[in-house]
């Protein structure tokens, strides 16, 4: 008899112990299954903007530099020098020069602030002849300069090359194409971080509220602005499958963190541990 009821209890705890092995499993499986579902689409939009991308241009901010309309992917924006270090809109909605998005910037300071447009790692321009963009001004007789950064932090060159020099000041109501030759900036080294405009009028100027400026469509290209087309909406929708390849291509994972598979593992570890 005793031997039938520890038979039975055997039996609940290995019943026990596949339910709660098989709701780990489960839990796995809903954590990571749709991540992994996703990432062909995420490989598709790739592969698609990719091929938007004009044949020698390096983007940096807009239609090219990502499906979005926004600032290159991993790219980061930040204020320096400046009072309020949130006074910029990398999606602001109006004006745009192109699709959807631009760049706004408030400058808030008294000083020489300036806005920073940075790499996730250094990048080479010597294959390029131009840093191209579109600028906006929200009240006349705004002046803005150019720098490089370079992988040391520092701007090249000093001082700023200041926008006027190609193509005027910006104006409002209109966009300003501006083609500034990467001869211009008489850096040392062409391997950069990334590049920054800098206000040239020492701060708002007592104008309240302060005006913001808008920037749009930035790379680095071997043609001039004029010659970059803005892609059509359709296009960055990215609604057409991409073309098929050959071979077989091995799983792709874009971004996950490890941790979606570390976590799963140890309640899976753990469930078996303690059952």
């Amino acid at each position: 008899m005793k031997n039938k009821i520890r038979e039975i209890v055997d039996n609940i705890k290995k019943a026990d112990k596949r339910r709660t092995i098989n709701l780990a499993l489960f839990l796995t499986l809903l954590i990571v299954l749709p991540l992994i579902l996703k990432s062909p689409q995420e490989k598709q939009n790739i592969q698609q903007h990719a091929q938007i991308v004009p044949q020698g241009v390096f983007p940096i901010y807009g239609t090219h530099a990502t499906n979005l309309d926004t600032l290159k992917p991993e790219w980061t924006a930040e204020i320096t020098y400046g009072a309020v270090t949130s006074a910029y809109n990398m999606y602001n909605k109006v004006p745009v020069y192109c699709s959807q998005n631009s760049i706004s910037w408030t400058i808030t300071s008294s000083s020489f602030e300036q806005l920073e447009l940075v790499a996730p790692q250094s990048f080479d321009i010597s294959p390029y002849t131009y840093l191209t963009f579109y600028a906006q001004a929200g009240v006349p007789g705004q002046s803005i300069g150019v720098v490089l950064i370079g992988t040391d932090d520092n701007a090249l060159p000093t001082p700023a090359v200041s926008i006027n020099q190609y193509g005027g000041a910006p104006v409002t109501g209109s966009w300003t194409e501006y083609n500034i030759p990467v001869t211009a900036f008489n850096a040392t080294t062409k391997t950069i971080q990334g590049i920054a405009f800098k206000d040239q009028n020492g701060g708002t100027q007592n104008i309240q509220p302060p005006p913001p400026i808008y920037f749009d469509e930035i790379n680095f290209s071997t043609q001039r602005g004029a010659s970059i087309p803005c892609p059509t909406s359709g296009t960055l929708q990215l609604s057409a499958p991409p073309p098929p390849t050959a071979g077989i291509e091995m799983p792709y994972y874009p971004q996950i963190s490890p941790w979606v598979f570390i976590i799963p593992g140890i309640i899976l570890g753990l469930a078996i541990i303690f059952q």
